[in-house]
C-alpha cells in the first residue's frame, strides 16, 4: 500500500512538471501517424527502406540509426503497419525533444510564455514570398517550399529525428565556446556520433565552423586540441558512412561537384529565393548590427548557415541517390537555429509587452515578423495537410 502511494505521488508529481511536453507528444503523435500513412511524403520510404534493409543484411550499412530503432520498436517484424506506427512514434518523440529543449534553454521567467514560445519555433516558417515571386517567374506561386530555404520541414524523417540532436550539439558546443569543460566534451563526442548516424548533413556544417570557433576562442591552447577530439570522432563515423554507401554500396551512386553553381543562371534563380528565406533574421541583424558583430552566438549560427548554403550549391548525388537531397538537408536546421537566436533575444522584449512595459519600434517591428512567419508555418502544416503536397 505504501509502495503504491509512492507511486501515485511520483507519477502526479511527474505529471506537473512535464504536463505541457506529454501533450505535444501525444499531438504529434497523431500528426505522424496522419501523415505517415495517408500523406505523401518520404516517411512511408523511410520505413520501408528499414525493413528492406533488415531483410537483406544491410541494416548497419550508411546512417543506420532511424531504421534501426524503427526495425527494433517494431520488434523487427517486417509488418509495415507496426513499423509505421514505430516510425511515428520516434518521430513524434523528436518534436517533442525539440519542444523541451527549446523550452529549457530560452528559460523565461513566464513559464506560459516560455512554452509557447518553444512550442511556436515547431511550426516557424519564412515569410510568403512565394506569392509575390510566382507571378515575377521566379517560382510556382502555390509551392510554399520547393526551392526554397525554410526551418521546419514535416516529411522527411531522418531530417525530423536529426533536429533536436543537432540543435542539443549546437548548444553544447556554444557553452564549450563560452567555459571550457572536460565531460561536457564527451557529451559533444556523444552527440557528434549520434548526427553522423542518425544523418551526417548538420556535421558538414559543424565540422567546418567549430574548429573555427574553437580558434577563435581559444586559439592554439591545449583546450583546442582536446575539443577538436569531437570532430575527429565525427570525421571516422562520416568515413564509415561514406564507405558503406559510396564504396561497399552496388548502386553505383557517387559525389560530383555540381557545375550549375558557375552559371548566372543558378545565381539569378536562388540569390532571391534565399534573400527571402532570410528577411526576418535579416531585418534582426540591421537593428542590431554592433552587438551582432560583437556577439559570438551570432558569427556561430551566421557561418553554419553560410557553410550549410554553401554545400547544397557545391556538391550533389549521382546515380540513383540523384534528386535525393541529401547535401541540402543542413541548410533547414541551420537557418532554423538563425531564427532561434532571433527569437532568443527579443523573447525578453515579448516578456516586457505582457508586463504592460513600452519596448522600442525596432522590437515591435520584429515581433509582428516572428508572429507571421509562425502564422505562415501554421498555414504551410495545414495547407500540407489538406492538399497532400509539401510542395
Amino acid at each position: 500500500m505504501i509502495m503504491c502511494n509512492k507511486l501515485f505521488v511520483n507519477l502526479k508529481t511527474f505529471l506537473s512538471k512535464h504536463w505541457d511536453e506529454i501533450i505535444v507528444l501525444i499531438i504529434f503523435c497523431v500528426v505522424f501517424y496522419f501523415i505517415t500513412f495517408f500523406r505523401c511524403s518520404d516517411i512511408w520510404k523511410h520505413m520501408q527502406f528499414a525493413i528492406n534493409r533488415m531483410d537483406d543484411g544491410t541494416l548497419m550499412r550508411g546512417n543506420f540509426l532511424l531504421y534501426l530503432l524503427t526495425d527494433m520498436l517494431s520488434g523487427f517484424s517486417g509488418d509495415c503497419t507496426l513499423a509505421g506506427l514505430s516510425l511515428s512514434f520516434i518521430l513524434a518523440f523528436s518534436n517533442t525533444l525539440r519542444y523541451k529543449i527549446t523550452k529549457d534553454s530560452l528559460a523565461l521567467k513566464s513559464k506560459w510564455t516560455n512554452n509557447i514560445l518553444a512550442f511556436s519555433m515547431l511550426f516557424i516558417y519564412i515569410l510568403p514570398f512565394s506569392y509575390i515571386l510566382g507571378p515575377l517567374g521566379f517560382c510556382d506561386a502555390n509551392q510554399m517550399y520547393w526551392t526554397f530555404t525554410v526551418p521546419t520541414v514535416w516529411h522527411n524523417s531522418t531530417t525530423i529525428m536529426l533536429f533536436p540532436f543537432a540543435f542539443l550539439l549546437f548548444l553544447l558546443s556554444m557553452r564549450q565556446l563560452e567555459d571550457y569543460d572536460s565531460r561536457r566534451n564527451i557529451w559533444i563526442c556523444l552527440l557528434v556520433s549520434i548526427n553522423v548516424f542518425i544523418k551526417p548533413s548538420f556535421f558538414f556544417c559543424f565540422c567546418c565552423v567549430y574548429p573555427i570557433m574553437l580558434f577563435y576562442r581559444y586559439g592554439f591552447s591545449s583546450f583546442l586540441w582536446k575539443s577538436l577530439i569531437s570532430v575527429i570522432i565525427g570525421l571516422v563515423c562520416l568515413a564509415y558512412v561514406y564507405m558503406s554507401i559510396y564504396e561497399l554500396g552496388d548502386d553505383g551512386s557517387s559525389i560530383a561537384f555540381n557545375a550549375d553553381v558557375l552559371t548566372v543562371k543558378f545565381w539569378s534563380n536562388n540569390f532571391i529565393k534565399l534573400l527571402c528565406s532570410i528577411v526576418f533574421p535579416l531585418i534582426y541583424f540591421i537593428f542590431n548590427v554592433k552587438k551582432c558583430l560583437h556577439d559570438k552566438e551570432f558569427w556561430y549560427v551566421s557561418l553554419l548557415f553560410v557553410v550549410s548554403i554553401a554545400i547544397s550549391y557545391i556538391f550533389i548525388e549521382l546515380g540513383p541517390r540523384y534528386g535525393h537531397g541529401n547535401f541540402l538537408w543542413q541548410t533547414f536546421i541551420c537557418l532554423w537555429l538563425v531564427y532561434y537566436y532571433v527569437l532568443k533575444n527579443i523573447s525578453p522584449s515579448i516578456i516586457s509587452i505582457f508586463k504592460g512595459e513600452k519596448i522600442s519600434a525596432s522590437n515591435i517591428v520584429l515581433i509582428i515578423l516572428y508572429i507571421c512567419c509562425f502564422f505562415t508555418g501554421v498555414f504551410y502544416f495545414i495547407k500540407y495537410m489538406i492538399t497532400n503536397s509539401y510542395f
